[in-house]
């Protein structure tokens, strides 16, 4: 398939090819390490792999540019994964995909050019059969027989990439026959790879529900022909399933038997496709991404129909649920299992566990996200004050809430503002990890607003009291914000309201202590308290704060008591 046909049928299908950064598509290859072993390293800036002089391959590792980049996937992810013996065409493959012929870099010698797993730098975005969103991401592996690998790290390469895979591509060349599945031990240990449940026994149907889709892609195949005699053609994924999966005739169980038993048991769908050899020419064959016009054009035909069965597969099939069946996989989410998972993979003492792995992700997500959060309430709030509260280059304290002589904006009103809007930012981003239906939507909602809601804000019981404009007390029991990031924005403000209604009584007393001081022999009782009533009234119409109604009882006394001999001197 050209990539101008596969532009226009993946069009019809409903999906269109994007770079997963767009911004940045300039700073990426077409694909990228994601899992490297410990014996390479990745440079971005010349973008190639390194191998790093006398270093024995014993671990895996996350490429970190890999993981920013895969953690900016917002929508639900279908991984598309493919995997199989080195130098069979698997990259070839996966490149047509993203409508080119050598997205993923093409191994033409004997030595393999993917060490690890690799994704590509662009992925498929559409919509499931469902019409909810999707993104397809691809996945190239390391050859099963790769140069430096043994047989324990082709097992753990294989268990992450299946964990994480919504489709697996198994491709290999020529029609297989049941001994060379004693090739593929790989797939037995899949049994001793991961669990779901630490320390549970696992039955069939609960391992496979976890698996992905299985097809086993023939290179180099026309056709297939039983060999029952007549040596008509065989439906391919028949072939593979009484032929080669089945368990022999022997008595005794051979490796043959345990793998075919295992690719059975594990993979919850099997199917075969086939694909004609691309040329004869062995120049053209050594890299027929150079020759893609004068290739074979059954092998055009087949890649072309082979494509569009794996567009229709994956929008089938949906994204890639979670250990909570219902939930889906984004980025991120495949990021932070990705790091559980080869912490185990690593460990000859551990194995991956998927209950396990999925909440340490899921709870690492949750926190991550309302660090963030919480962070952006404590900028909002910060600019939010400063656009209400500073008029003509002065700054004013704000009203703590309605129930006070509001002018404008109040605290609590900007802060319910904020917090609404951020809430419903953090249930956007991290409600739906782990939520199998509608009924744990919810309760993971409320389980989250109530901890996220709790680090902004906690309250207490209070009793506290009031004045009107005439002086009298008026007692009411409420509540008090006692903790979150909200009080510190709380005691500024009082903070504020404390200095400038201070200051204003202060301003309002001065004519009252001039005449005291300066008009006693005329000054009369009476005139003393219109003044005091004056000073009130005005006091209370233009002070601000939560502090009001502390600073006028407070400096009320302390007036008081500090005239009290130049009061004695008011006549009347």
């Amino acid at each position: 398939m050209s990539s101008a046909a596969l532009q226009n049928h993946l069009k019809n299908s409903g999906y269109k090819i994007q770079a997963i950064d767009p911004d940045n598509a300039g700073k990426y290859d077409s694909s990228i390490p994601l899992i490297l072993p410990n014996d390479h390293e990745y440079d971005l800036k010349t973008k190639s792999i390194i191998k790093k002089a006398g270093v024995q391959r014993t671990s895996l590792y996350l490429v970190p540019e890999a993981l920013e980049l895969l953690s900016s996937v917002t929508s639900p992810l279908a991984v598309l994964s493919i995997c199989g013996p080195m130098r069979t065409g698997k990259s070839y493959i996966l490149s047509r995909l993203l409508g080119e012929v050598d997205a993923f870099d093409l191994g033409h010698t004997f030595d393999p050019k993917t060490f690890g797993i690799w994704m590509g730098t662009k992925i498929l975005v559409g919509k499931d059969k469902n019409g909810k969103e999707q993104a397809v991401l691809l996945l190239d592996t390391e050859g099963i027989d790769a140069p430096g690998a043994n047989v324990s790290q082709d097992a753990g390469i294989l268990v992450l990439t299946i964990l994480i895979s919504s489709i697996l591509i198994y491709n290999s060349q020529n029609v297989p026959y049941k001994k060379d599945l004693e090739k593929l031990d790989c797939f037995v240990r899949l049994a001793e790879g991961f669990e779901v449940k630490r320390n549970h026994e696992m039955e069939v149907g609960e391992i496979s529900q976890y698996f992905p889709h299985f097809i086993w892609l023939l290179r180099d195949v026309s056709l297939i022909t039983s060999d029952d005699g007549e040596g008509g053609e065989m439906d391919p994924t028949d072939y593979i399933k009484k032929k080669v999966l089945s368990r022999g005739r022997g008595f005794k169980t051979d490796k043959s038997d345990e793998v075919g038993r295992a690719i059975i048991t594990f993979f919850p769908d099997i199917e075969c496709k086939t694909l004609p050899t691309p040329h004869s020419d062995e120049k053209i064959m050594q890299n027929i991404a150079q020759h893609t016009n004068d290739l074979n054009p059954k092998f055009q035909k087949g890649v072309q129909d082979f494509m569009a069965h794996l567009i229709a597969k994956v929008q089938t099939n949906g994204a890639k649920h979670g250990y909570q069946k219902g939930s889906v996989i984004t980025g991120t989410l495949l990021c932070g299992l990705l790091k559980e998972y080869l912490i185990a993979v690593n460990d000859p003492n551990a194995i991956p566990c998927l209950d396990n792995a999925w909440k340490n992700t899921v709870d690492l997500l949750r926190t991550k996200t309302m660090d963030e959060l919480i962070k952006k309430y404590k900028t909002a709030m910060t600019e939010k004050i400063q656009a209400a509260s500073v008029r003509g280059g002065r700054t004013y304290p704000l009203e703590e809430d309605a129930g006070g002589q509001q002018r404008g904006a109040t605290l609590m009103g900007l802060h319910d503002q904020i917090l609404k809007a951020i809430t419903k930012e953090l249930l956007d981003k991290v409600a739906h990890f782990g939520a199998g239906d509608i009924k744990d939507l919810k309760k993971n909602s409320e389980e989250l607003v109530k901890i996220f809601q709790k680090k902004i804000i906690e309250v207490r019981k209070k009793k506290g009291f009031t004045m009107d404009a005439h002086g009298n007390r008026k007692e009411y029991e409420g509540m008090e914000v006692c903790g979150g990031e909200l009080l510190e924005f709380i005691r500024k403000n009082r903070s504020l309201s404390k200095e400038y209604c201070t200051k204003l009584y202060q301003e309002l007393f001065a004519p009252i202590q001039a005449k005291i001081e300066h008009e006693i022999e005329t000054y009369t009782f009476k005139q003393l308290e219109a003044d005091f009533r004056k000073l009130n009234e005005e006091y209370l119409r233009r002070a601000i704060g939560p502090e009001k109604w502390n600073v006028l009882s407070e400096m009320d006394k302390k007036m008081v008591e500090a005239q009290k001999s130049n009061f004695k001197k008011v006549k009347g």
